[in-house]
């Protein structure tokens, strides 16, 4: 996190005078997940969702409990194998994030009209090729 300081007589009571100018995420390359298993016993189930959810970049506190699952929703693909997920929503509203942003492992189809047909074929194509 990147911070500046500027203090402003007049501002003092309603501004901070410190801003965040830049701010880089930060992901864990390894997990060792018997540590995050035990460690999960010490969380409520909604303290867990918000630490699932900011592990995505979201902000729990601004989002409601409906909200918050179906952000939810979206992650069980990240977690069992063959699972996979369609969304469909207009442009720009999030459907993408998760799946770019958390997993090098998922696949991406974006952008476009498919055919069941021809996401069975690509899919088999690319385990072929790895």
């Amino acid at each position: 996190m990147q911070l500046d300081y500027e203090f402003i007589e007049e501002d003092k009571k309603n501004t901070s005078p410190i801003r965040i100018r830049k701010l880089t995420p930060i992901q864990m390359p390894h997990i060792d997940m018997d540590e995050v298993k035990n460690g999960r016993k010490a969380f409520t189930k909604d303290e867990w969702i918000d630490v699932l959810l900011r592990s995505t970049g979201m902000e729990p506190e601004k989002l409601d409990y409906r909200v918050k699952w179906l952000l939810l929703a979206r992650m069980p693909p990240l977690v069992e194998n063959n699972l996979n997920l369609c969304e469909l929503d207009p442009r720009s509203t999030g459907k993408s994030h998760i799946y770019k942003e958390i997993s090098p492992n998922s696949i991406l189809v974006s952008g476009g009209q498919t055919t069941v047909a021809n996401l069975f074929y690509n899919m088999a194509s690319m385990e072929n090729a790895e």
